[in-house]
């Protein structure tokens, strides 16, 4: 690049291998390569560069109205803004002749790499200069000349495909499989990546049930990418394509399972992304936008029953004399789980080594024994506690200023008191006759919902929940 032999001219005092003509020359150098770089970054500030996007709206994208000096910083400002220079066709078009006549490699190599981050399948413009950069792509060097060869990457409908099915058909990891493409930085950061693990996205979803193992090679391809990491904070990226590619990615690990789900491997991994990427959708709602609310659900789904799991696994080794109705409980808790709204672990201290293994954001409980967990539900507007101590659920009427708060932090401390005080409800007002079976409580439920949970479920007989628990 001329860049790096300007540096070498600077550098450089072997005489044999290059002279200077007179100090001059040296001064020249400096400023061209100050004016020029070394890399695909502006120089310029970003008060600057809009500066100078408020100039070429002053003459109105003007061409010839517009100062020299400001043309070799155009690339940068390209795709910027609500009124881009690029959307001016007649404008973008002087530009491109401006660079060819005479041909400038570096400002056709910055173009290049601006126009991969701000990537755009439906912009006419991102259409009109990848055309044009196709058809002199033999130019612009690599890594451009090489990825036009062999993936056609500034085809705006095939290139970003191209990239997906060149990733998912070899065994490479995706942080080889990138380093391998070469991308320069700013565009390594833009749309074309992201493009890329949209359409990997949509290449694996109607696969992913017959081949789960897609799942970890499309968590990986989306990881291994800067523009995937940076794209909460991306500058040159269009938001709409940020949710898209975000909307793509979480509905093809989660929508193939709607009628089953995954084995339990596959299933933490999609969860552990997930909720390091997107958030729980029970409370990070905003970044869950434009994601299909199937797909969440989906997502919901399997954390409230994880919670009712990792709950009767903790309470059935507590309070001994509550023994005999746990079976019966997590039995019916765990066949309900999927018409929850909510279901959150609260644990006491003593339990957190157990529930610190899957990773997940609970409650804490404290004013009781440490080794004491409970469950907070939600069911269409009840607020619902389940309590390692205690034979009977808790049930609070929507409106109840002494309902429960739900979750909404991590590491949340609740009182056992809190817990308890103020229940409208409870199937020990109700079981004068010894029936601990879920039958009072569904029908309250019922009663205030309309949601039938299946009180069969603990019908048994307490000689029967008995010899269940003896095993």
């Amino acid at each position: 690049m001329i860049s790096q032999v300007l540096v070498r001219a600077l550098e450089d005092s072997d005489e044999a291998r290059i002279a200077l003509a007179s100090p001059a020359s040296a001064r020249v150098a400096a400023e061209l390569l100050e004016r020029y770089g070394d890399s695909d970054h502006p120089l310029r500030s970003p008060e600057e560069l809009e500066a100078l996007l408020q100039r070429l709206r002053m003459v109105r994208f003007d061409w010839a109205a517009i100062n020299p000096s400001d043309r070799t910083d155009i690339v940068w400002v390209l795709w910027q803004g609500d009124d881009p220079p690029a959307g001016h066709l007649a404008f973008l078009r002087s530009f491109l002749r401006w660079i060819e006549t005479p041909w400038r490699r570096v400002q056709a190599r910055r173009l290049a790499s601006s126009w991969a981050a701000a990537f755009d399948r439906t912009g006419d413009s991102i259409a009109e200069v990848g055309a044009w950069l196709e058809a002199r792509a033999h130019q612009l060097g690599d890594p451009w000349l090489r990825l036009a060869d062999e993936l056609a990457v500034f085809s705006p409908r095939g290139g970003a495909l191209a990239l997906a099915q060149a990733f998912l058909a070899r065994a490479e990891t995706a942080k080889a499989f990138w380093h391998r493409l070469s991308l320069p930085p700013r565009a390594s950061l833009g749309g074309l990546p992201l493009a890329a693990i949209g359409s990997a996205a949509a290449l694996v979803r109607p696969r992913l049930q017959g081949k789960p193992a897609l799942a970890a090679r499309l968590i990986d391809f989306a990881l291994a990418s800067p523009a995937f990491r940076a794209s909460d904070d991306a500058k040159d990226v269009g938001p709409a394509l940020v949710t898209a590619t975000r909307a793509q990615l979480a509905e093809a690990l989660l929508l193939p399972w709607r009628s089953a789900a995954p084995s339990e491997e596959v299933k933490e991994e999609i969860i552990r992304f997930l909720l390091g990427h997107y958030g729980d959708p029970r409370v990070e709602r905003r970044k869950w936008e434009g994601v299909a609310p199937e797909a969440a659900k989906i997502l919901r789904c399997w954390l409230n029953r994880e919670a009712v799991d990792v709950f009767f696994r903790l309470a059935a080794k507590t309070k001994k004399e509550h023994k005999t109705a746990w079976p019966m409980r997590a039995r019916f808790w765990r066949a309900a789980a999927d018409q929850l709204d909510d279901a959150w672990l609260i644990l006491g201290s003593q339990c957190d080594v157990t529930a610190r293994r899957f990773n997940r954001n609970f409650g804490q409980l404290v004013g009781c024994g440490a080794e004491h967990c409970a469950l907070l539900v939600k069911l269409r507007g009840l607020t619902i506690v389940i309590a390692s101590n205690s034979e009977h659920e808790r049930v609070w009427l929507p409106g109840n200023q002494q309902a429960p708060p739900r979750y909404h932090g991590p590491r949340r401390s609740y009182s056992a008191a809190s817990l308890t005080t103020g229940a409208d409800f409870s199937s020990i007002y109700a079981a004068n006759d010894g029936d601990l079976s879920p039958r009072h409580l569904c029908d309250f439920v019922a009663r205030h919902t309309g949601v039938a949970l299946d009180k069969s479920l603990g019908g048994l007989s307490a000689r029967r929940q008995a010899q269940l628990a003896h095993g």
